[in-house]
Protein backbone atom coordinates (compact mmCIF):
# COMPACT_ATOMS: atom_id res chain seq x y z
CA UNK A 1 0.00 0.00 0.00
CA UNK A 2 3.00 2.44 -0.60
CA UNK A 3 0.67 4.59 -2.65
CA UNK A 4 -1.14 5.63 0.94
CA UNK A 5 2.06 7.69 1.70
CA UNK A 6 0.03 10.51 -0.36
CA UNK A 7 3.45 10.54 -2.56
CA UNK A 8 2.33 8.54 -5.25
CA UNK A 9 5.03 9.48 -7.48
CA UNK A 10 7.62 8.33 -4.66
CA UNK A 11 5.48 4.65 -4.28
CA UNK A 12 5.21 4.83 -8.19
CA UNK A 13 9.24 4.67 -8.28
CA UNK A 14 8.97 2.24 -4.99
CA UNK A 15 6.69 -0.23 -6.92
CA UNK A 16 8.39 -0.31 -10.84
CA UNK A 17 12.02 -0.99 -8.30
CA UNK A 18 10.28 -3.65 -6.55
CA UNK A 19 8.93 -5.05 -10.06
CA UNK A 20 12.36 -4.83 -11.38
CA UNK A 21 13.60 -6.74 -8.92
CA UNK A 22 10.88 -10.10 -8.82
CA UNK A 23 8.90 -9.18 -12.22
CA UNK A 24 6.91 -12.76 -11.28
CA UNK A 25 5.32 -10.94 -8.20
CA UNK A 26 1.64 -10.16 -9.10
CA UNK A 27 0.79 -8.38 -5.91
CA UNK A 28 4.08 -5.58 -6.79
CA UNK A 29 1.78 -5.21 -9.89
CA UNK A 30 -1.65 -5.44 -8.71
CA UNK A 31 -0.67 -2.36 -6.17
CA UNK A 32 1.64 -0.57 -9.06
CA UNK A 33 -1.76 -0.84 -10.99
CA UNK A 34 -3.49 0.66 -7.85
CA UNK A 35 -1.03 3.35 -7.83
CA UNK A 36 -1.11 4.34 -11.63
CA UNK A 37 -4.82 4.38 -11.13
CA UNK A 38 -4.21 6.61 -8.52
CA UNK A 39 -1.86 9.19 -10.98
CA UNK A 40 -5.00 8.79 -13.47
CA UNK A 41 -2.52 6.83 -15.91
CA UNK A 42 -5.33 4.11 -17.10
CA UNK A 43 -2.80 2.58 -19.58
CA UNK A 44 -0.10 1.96 -17.06
CA UNK A 45 -3.13 1.24 -14.66
CA UNK A 46 -4.30 -1.51 -17.18
CA UNK A 47 -0.92 -2.51 -18.36
CA UNK A 48 -0.06 -3.80 -14.90
CA UNK A 49 -3.10 -5.54 -13.92
CA UNK A 50 -3.45 -7.47 -16.86
CA UNK A 51 0.04 -8.80 -15.40
CA UNK A 52 -1.40 -9.35 -12.19
CA UNK A 53 -4.68 -10.75 -13.51
CA UNK A 54 -2.85 -13.96 -15.13
CA UNK A 55 -1.42 -15.21 -11.42
CA UNK A 56 -4.28 -13.49 -8.94
CA UNK A 57 -8.20 -14.12 -8.50
CA UNK A 58 -9.14 -13.06 -5.30
CA UNK A 59 -12.07 -10.89 -4.72
CA UNK A 60 -9.14 -7.78 -3.76
CA UNK A 61 -7.56 -8.25 -7.03
CA UNK A 62 -10.73 -8.66 -9.46
CA UNK A 63 -12.33 -5.98 -7.86
CA UNK A 64 -9.39 -3.62 -8.45
CA UNK A 65 -9.17 -4.74 -12.19
CA UNK A 66 -12.85 -4.50 -12.87
CA UNK A 67 -12.11 -0.48 -11.33
CA UNK A 68 -9.47 0.05 -13.50
CA UNK A 69 -10.86 -1.74 -16.60
CA UNK A 70 -13.77 0.46 -16.41
CA UNK A 71 -12.29 3.32 -15.79
CA UNK A 72 -10.56 2.68 -19.11
CA UNK A 73 -13.54 2.09 -20.80
CA UNK A 74 -12.88 -1.79 -21.08
CA UNK A 75 -16.02 -2.91 -20.49
CA UNK A 76 -15.52 -6.69 -21.59
CA UNK A 77 -12.88 -6.90 -19.27
CA UNK A 78 -14.38 -5.44 -16.61
CA UNK A 79 -17.54 -7.40 -17.17
CA UNK A 80 -15.37 -10.65 -17.13
CA UNK A 81 -13.95 -9.61 -13.68
CA UNK A 82 -17.09 -8.60 -12.47
CA UNK A 83 -18.58 -12.41 -13.23
CA UNK A 84 -15.31 -13.78 -11.50
CA UNK A 85 -16.18 -11.97 -8.53
CA UNK A 86 -19.84 -13.17 -8.49
CA UNK A 87 -18.85 -16.52 -8.64
CA UNK A 88 -17.14 -16.50 -5.59
CA UNK A 89 -19.84 -14.13 -3.80
CA UNK A 90 -22.74 -13.73 -5.70
CA UNK A 91 -23.55 -10.82 -2.93
CA UNK A 92 -20.49 -8.46 -3.10
CA UNK A 93 -22.78 -5.55 -3.57
CA UNK A 94 -19.88 -3.53 -4.84
CA UNK A 95 -19.17 -5.91 -7.99
CA UNK A 96 -23.05 -5.87 -8.35
CA UNK A 97 -23.27 -2.08 -8.54
CA UNK A 98 -20.14 -1.89 -10.09
CA UNK A 99 -21.89 -4.42 -13.22
CA UNK A 100 -24.51 -2.33 -13.46
CA UNK A 101 -22.66 0.86 -14.46
CA UNK A 102 -21.16 -1.60 -17.00
CA UNK A 103 -24.66 -2.63 -18.30
CA UNK A 104 -25.57 1.30 -18.97
CA UNK A 105 -22.55 2.24 -20.77
CA UNK A 106 -23.21 -1.46 -22.69
CA UNK A 107 -26.67 0.37 -22.57
CA UNK A 108 -27.95 -2.81 -22.16
CA UNK A 109 -30.26 -0.90 -19.48
CA UNK A 110 -33.06 -3.38 -18.31
CA UNK A 111 -29.86 -5.94 -16.75
CA UNK A 112 -29.21 -2.55 -15.13
CA UNK A 113 -31.85 -1.63 -13.59
CA UNK A 114 -32.88 -5.15 -12.70
CA UNK A 115 -29.91 -5.61 -10.80
CA UNK A 116 -30.23 -2.02 -9.44
CA UNK A 117 -33.85 -2.58 -8.43
CA UNK A 118 -32.74 -5.83 -6.52
CA UNK A 119 -29.80 -3.77 -4.68
CA UNK A 120 -31.75 -1.10 -3.72
CA UNK A 121 -34.43 -3.68 -1.72
CA UNK A 122 -31.25 -4.24 0.88
CA UNK A 123 -30.07 -1.01 0.60
CA UNK A 124 -32.79 1.35 0.14
CA UNK A 125 -30.69 4.69 1.19
CA UNK A 126 -27.76 3.76 -0.49
CA UNK A 127 -27.21 7.11 -1.88
CA UNK A 128 -24.69 5.93 -4.39
CA UNK A 129 -26.38 3.31 -5.28
CA UNK A 130 -29.86 5.93 -6.02
CA UNK A 131 -27.63 8.05 -8.40
CA UNK A 132 -26.82 5.15 -10.34
CA UNK A 133 -30.33 3.73 -10.64
CA UNK A 134 -31.76 7.93 -11.60
CA UNK A 135 -28.91 7.10 -14.00
CA UNK A 136 -30.49 4.04 -15.84
CA UNK A 137 -33.78 5.52 -15.78
CA UNK A 138 -32.89 8.82 -17.14
CA UNK A 139 -31.98 6.60 -19.72
CA UNK A 140 -35.02 4.49 -20.12
CA UNK A 141 -36.93 7.70 -20.38
CA UNK A 142 -38.28 6.84 -16.71
CA UNK A 143 -37.49 10.64 -15.67
CA UNK A 144 -40.50 10.91 -12.55
CA UNK A 145 -38.77 8.08 -10.66
CA UNK A 146 -35.46 9.42 -11.87
CA UNK A 147 -36.22 12.54 -9.76
CA UNK A 148 -37.64 10.40 -7.10
CA UNK A 149 -34.40 8.93 -6.44
CA UNK A 150 -32.38 11.94 -6.59
CA UNK A 151 -34.05 13.64 -4.57
CA UNK A 152 -34.15 10.91 -1.66
CA UNK A 153 -29.81 11.38 -2.46
CA UNK A 154 -30.30 15.25 -2.34
CA UNK A 155 -31.76 14.86 1.32
CA UNK A 156 -28.77 13.34 2.54
CA UNK A 157 -26.22 14.91 1.13
CA UNK A 158 -27.40 18.83 -0.56
CA UNK A 159 -24.67 19.32 -2.57
CA UNK A 160 -23.95 15.48 -4.14
CA UNK A 161 -22.68 17.44 -7.52
CA UNK A 162 -23.74 14.09 -9.32
CA UNK A 163 -27.04 14.18 -8.44
CA UNK A 164 -27.76 18.04 -9.05
CA UNK A 165 -26.04 17.66 -11.82
CA UNK A 166 -28.58 14.85 -13.47
CA UNK A 167 -31.43 16.51 -11.26
CA UNK A 168 -31.00 19.40 -13.56
CA UNK A 169 -30.74 17.12 -16.82
CA UNK A 170 -33.75 15.23 -15.99
CA UNK A 171 -35.76 18.45 -14.57
CA UNK A 172 -35.72 19.33 -18.51
CA UNK A 173 -36.64 16.88 -19.55
CA UNK A 174 -39.27 16.64 -17.43
CA UNK A 175 -40.18 19.93 -18.69
CA UNK A 176 -40.35 19.20 -22.06
CA UNK A 177 -42.78 16.03 -21.71
CA UNK A 178 -44.87 18.79 -19.73
CA UNK A 179 -45.27 21.09 -23.14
Amino acid sequence: FLHAINDVEKAKEMYLKAIEINPENPNYKLFAAINFNSLNDLESAEKYVDEAMHRLSTIFALQTAAGIYYANKNYNKAFIALTNILEQDVKNVDARNLLALVYIEKKEYEKANNLLELLLESFSTNTMLLVNSAKCLEKMGNYELAKERLDKVLEVIPDAEDALALLKKVEKKLVKIDD
